[in-house]
C-alpha cells in the first residue's frame, strides 16, 4: 500500500498521463474525421488497405509486448542503482517520492510506448482508407482507438502498479 505523500506524488503525474493519452486519442478521432469527410475513392486494387491491416497486428501485438519490456529493464536499472539498505522495511512507505516518481516515469514511458504503436497503426489506416477507401480500414483504426483507451490511466489502476513495482524493486526482482 501507497503512503499519502506516494499518493499525491502518483496523483500530480497522473494528471500529465491523461492529457497525454487524451492528445493522442484526440488527434486520431480527429484525423478520422478529416479523412472521413473526404469523397472517397475505391481502389480496384487495395494493396495498400491490406498492408494497413497487417501493420495493425504488428502494431498491437509490439504495443502488447514492448512496453513490458521497456518496463522490465527500467525497473531492473533501477533496482541495480538502488542505495543499499541495511535490513528491508517492511512497509512500501519507506520508498521516498523520488523512488515514486522513477517508478511513476517508468510507467509513463511503458503506456506511451504503447499508445504510439497503436496511434501509427490507426493513422496508417486512415490514410489507407483516404487513398483506397476500404472501410474495413476505418472500422480497424476505430478499434485501434478504442484499445487506445482502454490504457486511460485511472487512480486505483495506477497506484495498484506503482506499488507491484515497488515491492518487486524491494525483492530485487
Amino acid at each position: 500500500m501507497l503512503s499519502d505523500a506516494q499518493r499525491g506524488d502518483v496523483t500530480r503525474q497522473l494528471v500529465t498521463l491523461r492529457i497525454i493519452v487524451g492528445a493522442l486519442c484526440a488527434g486520431v478521432l480527429l484525423f478520422a474525421g478529416v479523412v472521413l469527410l473526404m469523397p472517397r475513392r475505391v481502389a480496384a486494387e487495395p494493396m495498400l488497405a491490406f498492408m494497413a491491416l497487417l501493420f495493425s497486428v504488428c502494431g498491437v501485438i509490439a504495443a502488447a509486448i514492448v512496453p513490458r519490456m521497456i518496463g522490465k529493464r527500467a525497473r531492473n536499472s533501477l533496482v541495480d542503482n538502488a542505495r543499499p539498505q541495511p535490513e528491508p522495511s517492511p512497509s512500501l512507505a519507506s520508498h521516498d517520492a523520488s523512488h515514486v516518481s522513477r517508478i511513476m516515469g517508468i510507467y509513463q514511458s511503458r503506456l506511451i510506448t504503447s499508445l504510439a504503436l497503436l496511434e501509427a497503426a490507426a493513422f496508417f489506416n486512415l490514410v489507407a482508407y483516404m487513398i483506397e477507401g476500404q472501410v474495413v480500414n476505418v472500422a480497424v483504426a476505430l478499434v485501434l482507438l478504442v484499445l487506445m483507451l482502454i490504457q486511460f490511466p485511472s487512480r486505483t489502476r495506477t497506484e495498484h502498479w506503482v506499488a507491484d513495482q515497488l515491492q518487486a524493486t524491494r525483492r530485487g526482482d
